[in-house]
């Protein structure tokens, strides 16, 4: 992040679940993490930036199918509708294995089931499917 990045994002995320979780995570020792978390906060604040409520950043919630606690990468409200985003940072040429992603679309079609979330209307990922590896798309 340039310094210029830094101060615009800190003034329309501030105060934002999750956001200084994040930014511990972003200086961390792992470039996969560190790449992943930063994509994470440049799409809450582009959503910012683009009239959307940051609800979220790395929202907590209890998993009904894998019986576990896991998160939702990015929360966006905007007209009463909540979007739930799962985000991937991956290089264009790494192959996504299909179980993760579909691990991860059972976590995006959970979190509008899970307590306190009946409001979720819609989810979207960032990865595309041109990318995914698997039978079902070519890989």
């Amino acid at each position: 992040l340039s310094r210029t990045e830094a101060e615009g994002v800190l003034g329309r995320l501030q105060g934002t679940p999750g956001l200084r979780s994040t930014l511990s995570k972003i200086v961390g020792v792992s470039e996969v993490n560190t790449s992943g978390h930063l994509n994470e906060l440049r799409i809450a604040d582009t959503a910012a930036q683009h009239g959307f409520k940051v609800k979220g950043i790395g929202v907590r919630f209890i998993d009904q199918i894998k019986a576990a606690p896991t998160d939702i990468d990015v929360l966006l409200e905007r007209s009463g509708k909540s979007i739930a985003i799962e985000a991937k940072d991956y290089s264009a040429t790494t192959q996504i294995p299909l179980d993760a992603f579909r691990a991860d679309m059972s976590t995006l079609a959970q979190f509008p089931s899970a307590p306190c979330n009946s409001g979720v209307h819609s989810h979207q990922s960032t990865i595309r499917p041109a990318r995914m590896g698997g039978p079902e798309c070519g890989g």
